[in-house]
């Protein structure tokens, strides 16, 4: 038998033993990766159903953050959940498609309050703030540092009363209003079925007072 032709013969031979080993060896990293994903789509499955099985039970999914910023589709900050303070206190502000605020609300220890502005860059503007002494609710505006009036309503513990005021300062109040005895030069309150009218400088030019009864 002529040598190179032997000499081919085993190379051939080498190389279709070559090609059996690469196709098992495929075939088992084939079957390994087949057996890995499967593993995986299991235990995701598994996890799946009882994240579902949970919140089913409950109705309810926790979602935990110190921050949150919500943003529209062109990238701008029209909400943020913060914490305002050291202390912890919570607040919530929203803002327009320029960046100006129109709603803030925060809740300290001692004050909660909620302030909403006009879409005109905020001269206007309406508070509400209540603590353990008082419930206010205010509504007023200014133009470049000059107040255009206001009007409050105001509950304290023992008094309660509707003001209006204009920006000259002259002012009514319904309701329990402040006015100086003549006699002894000190404030007294009176009923709240009262209306004062005030002057700039804070002195009565009209009144309505029922007297308390016994007086």
């Amino acid at each position: 038998m002529d040598t190179s032709t032997t000499e081919s013969a085993r190379v051939a031979a080498k190389l279709s033993n070559l090609e059996r080993e690469n196709r098992r060896l495929k075939g088992l990293f084939t079957a390994t990766v087949l057996l890995s994903l499967a593993a995986v789509a299991l235990a995701i499955g598994t996890h799946v159903r009882s994240a579902v099985a949970q919140e089913s039970k409950s109705g309810l999914q926790t979602v935990q953050a110190y921050e949150y910023v919500l943003r529209d589709s062109a990238g701008r900050m029209r909400a943020h959940l913060f914490f305002s303070d050291a202390n912890g206190s919570p607040s919530l502000a929203f803002f327009d498609s320029v960046g100006r605020s129109r709603l803030s609300m925060w809740a300290d220890d001692l004050t909660t309050s909620v302030v909403a502005y006009s879409p005109d860059g905020g001269r206007f503007e309406t508070t509400m703030t209540a603590n353990a002494s008082a419930a206010i609710i205010q509504a007023g505006g200014s133009e470049r540092g000059t107040p255009k009036g206001n009007a409050g309503l105001f509950a304290f513990k023992h008094a309660t009363q509707l003001k209006a005021e204009d920006a000259g300062g002259f002012r009514t109040i319904v309701g329990n209003a402040a006015i100086e005895d003549g006699a002894t030069a000190k404030p007294h309150y009176t009923t709240a079925a009262s209306v004062v009218m005030y002057d700039s400088n804070g002195r009565v030019i009209w009144q309505a007072v029922p007297h308390r009864a016994g007086r």
